[in-house]
């Protein structure tokens, strides 16, 4: 079975137990790609958009389209999202909603019409 993973931290100066993505083949022709705790680093593990909600979460998912990406996958291949916010409150809500959908629809409108 091909194991490949995207490590966390490779320039935070120590070793981590978790890597950001995981993928496995489960056949010549299946692939499951598991994407988790993701922050909203950039290429160069700095904060984006500290305060900032909504620029937090489309850094968040632009590092998991490129890590499906580098695992051969794309957004379209997404098929649940769970998000946590250290205030949920309703304005951080919805931009959390709406920056995600921006990135998965019409495959998984959180706002349907």
């Amino acid at each position: 079975m091909k194991k490949d993973s995207i490590p966390f931290g490779r320039n935070m100066g120590f070793k981590v137990a978790f890597c950001n993505a995981l993928a496995i083949d489960l056949s010549p022709a299946k692939r499951m790609i598991w994407v988790s705790g993701q922050i909203a680093f950039d290429q160069q593990e700095r904060l984006v958009g500290k305060g900032d909600t909504r620029v937090q979460t489309e850094q968040v998912l632009k590092n998991i389209q490129r890590a499906l990406t580098k695992l051969g996958g794309t957004m379209d291949d997404v098929e649940k999202t769970c998000s946590f916010s250290s205030r949920p409150v309703p304005n951080r809500i919805l931009a959390i909603g709406r920056e995600v959908e921006s990135f998965t629809a019409p495959a998984l409108p959180l706002f349907p019409e």
